[in-house]
């Protein structure tokens, strides 16, 4: 049976990039298949102008 791995990230700075790389290469030392993967940017239709958190009134 393989393993298989989804190492998912969201970068701005590319540091949560560098770590995604290092964690599925450590993985896939161990035997794993591993698939490093950015978090999709949501469709500018789905995105709001404000804080997606509500608001005490």
């Amino acid at each position: 049976m393989t393993v298989k791995i989804a190492v998912i990230y969201d970068s701005g700075t590319g540091t949560p990039h560098a770590f995604a790389q290092v964690v599925a290469g450590g993985a896939a030392s161990a035997g794993t298949r591993t698939r490093p993967r950015p978090v999709a940017e949501p469709p500018p239709d789905r995105v709001s102008g404000g804080s997606a958190r509500k608001k005490n009134p």
